[in-house]
């Protein structure tokens, strides 16, 4: 008769805390190899932009890439956020006992936020004109890649999602996660076309705003971002109020969370009526954009890191 062999609580425990430690040490690989890679794109787009600056051409285009993403530098940041989203999938998700679980800490949603800001920055600069962002997305993404590392992880805050987990509840996550997406490239390109246009207005002819597309291009993508930020917003709010009970099990409130939202929605809102309305100019709405944009970070990792470190 064979007799099974049964695992001793110490043999599991160690098996556990080799298991957690290779996780970890993965995680931090993938980490700084990001972290890497995305100093090698930004520097490369650093170059890339000084170069254009000095009359040299390097930005010729390769139809056979599917992103369209003809530069180098960009290239380099697509292979930075395959690695990113290894650091940020082991954070924010943990797979336990047949249940997946998402963790919503500031921790793991900055480094989850920041690989879908990039994913969107990388997929919009194959139609739009906003390769040059490059030199500003990558080091705040580097930044917040830092933060991720260095800032302890609450493994307190988790939700579930499983098989039988509402679509309600995953489309509200996504959809907040890419309202913010959108709004914080919008805000980006808001402050390079002002930069833009107050060089235009000195009479600066400096090579540098040869390097970037027309004002007029500038100025249509700034309100073509915020408008698609808006959009998802207002579904995030809607599915928000209106199935709070199903998703969270407790009745809509206004909590700091919701003030704030409607706070960023509101600005939104004043933004895009006055562009329709008024011929709303691109400078007259940066102090808007950037208003609806510090009402959605203060709306959760404002409040998210004063909760942690209290707590």
């Amino acid at each position: 008769m064979r007799i099974k062999n049964q695992l001793s609580p110490f043999t599991i425990q160690k098996r556990f805390s080799y298991a957690l430690t290779m996780s970890m040490i993965n995680s931090s690989l993938a980490m700084w190899g990001a972290t890497g890679l995305y100093c090698l794109a930004s520097a490369g787009a650093l170059h890339q932009l000084l170069s254009s600056v000095r009359g040299i051409s390097s930005t010729a285009e390769d139809s056979s890439n599917p992103l369209g993403l003809s530069r180098w530098p960009l290239s380099i940041g697509v292979l930075a956020w395959c690695a990113h989203c290894v650091y940020a999938g082991s954070l924010a998700f943990d797979y336990s006992e047949s249940v997946l679980t998402l963790n919503l800490s500031v921790t793991s949603m900055s480094a989850l936020i920041s690989a879908f800001l990039v994913a969107t920055f990388l997929l919009l600069c194959s139609f739009m004109t906003l390769s040059r962002l490059a030199v500003i997305v990558f080091p705040l993404t580097i930044a917040s890649l830092l933060f991720s590392h260095f800032w302890s992880l609450d493994s307190s805050q988790s939700v579930v999602i499983a098989r039988g987990t509402s679509t309600s509840l995953k489309l509200h996550i996504l959809t907040s996660i890419l309202a913010y997406t959108f709004i914080t490239i919008s805000t980006i390109q808001s402050l390079v076309y002002r930069f833009q246009e107050a060089q235009l207005k000195k009479r600066v002819k400096a090579k540098l705003m040869a390097a970037l597309p027309p004002l007029e291009t500038m100025e249509s993508l700034v309100f073509r971002l915020l408008l698609i930020g808006f959009i998802l917003l207002s579904i995030t709010l809607i599915s928000g109020s209106l199935f709070s009970q199903t998703l969270f099990g407790v009745p809509v409130e206004f909590t700091h969370h919701t003030v704030f939202a409607l706070l960023a929605w509101i600005l939104s809102a004043r933004v895009i009526y006055a562009r329709a309305i008024a011929g709303m100019s691109g400078g007259q709405a940066m102090p808007w954009i950037i208003g609806a944009f510090l009402c959605i970070q203060l709306g959760y990792f404002g409040s998210k890191i004063i909760w942690e470190i209290l707590n």
